[in-house]
C-alpha cells in the first residue's frame, strides 16, 4: 500500500510546472521565511516552516514571489519539485499510518487493507498531496495523533508505565503538530 501511495502521489508531480491554486500563498510564505521577511498569516507556521526548510536544504534563496497563478516555475528557476515532494511524501506516509490505526484498533487484515486502499486512491487526497499545500502535513499529523492515542489507550491498564508515558507524550507531540499546522 505504501508503494502504491508513493506511486500515485509522485507520478507526474512535475506537471503542471507553474503555480497552481493556493501554491500562490504557501510558496510565498516559504519565500518570506527564506528571505527573513516579516508577514502575517492566519495559519500557524509549522507546515510553512517545513516548506521553507526544504527550500533551504536545496539552496533556494526565496526570490520567486509566487504572485500569480500560472507563473512558470521553470522560467523563474524555482525548486518546485522539492517543494511538491514534501507534501507528496507526507501524504504517502499517511497510508501506512491509517493501516496501523486500523490494525491497532483490532480490525481484520482485509479491513485494514480496505481503509488504507481507500486513502491510496482518494482523488482529493492525491490532488492535495501533489501541490505546495498544507493539507498533507495536517492530515498526517491528525492520523499520527489518532494512532498514538490508540496505542496510549491500549496501555490504560498499565498506568504510568514506560509505554503509557511514551504514547501519552507522542500523542501530545503529534497533537502539537496538528495545532501548529
Amino acid at each position: 500500500m505504501t508503494v502504491l501511495a508513493f506511486a500515485t502521489r509522485f507520478w507526474m508531480i512535475n506537471y503542471p510546472d507553474e503555480v497552481v491554486f493556493d501554491e500562490v500563498h504557501f510558496g510565498k510564505f516559504a519565500s518570506y521565511y527564506l528571505q527573513r521577511t516579516y508577514f502575517f498569516d492566519v495559519h500557524p507556521p509549522f507546515a510553512k516552516l517545513l516548506f521553507a526548510f526544504v527550500g533551504w536544504l536545496v539552496g533556494y534563496d526565496g526570490s520567486f514571489t509566487f504572485e500569480n497563478i500560472g507563473d512558470s516555475y521553470i522560467t523563474n528557476k524555482v525548486p518546485y519539485l522539492a517543494y511538491r515532494a514534501l507534501p507528496a511524501t507526507l501524504g504517502s506516509l499517511t497510508i501506512p499510518v491509517v493501516f496501523d490505526i486500523m490494525w491497532e484498533s483490532g480490525y481484520s487484515l482485509p479491513a485494514c487493507v480496505l481503509a488504507s486502499g481507500l486513502m491510496v486512491f482518494d482523488n482529493a487526497h492525491i490532488g492535495e498531496d501533489r501541490l505546495i499545500l498544507l493539507d498533507a502535513c495536517l492530515v498526517l499529523s491528525v492520523a499520527v495523533s489518532i494512532l498514538c492515542y490508540v496505542k496510549f489507550y491500549k496501555q490504560r491498564y498499565n498506568e504510568f508505565g514506560r509505554k503509557w508515558w511514551k504514547w501519552l507524550l507522542l500523542t501530545g507531540i503529534s497533537l502539537s503538530c496538528v495545532i501548529s499546522t
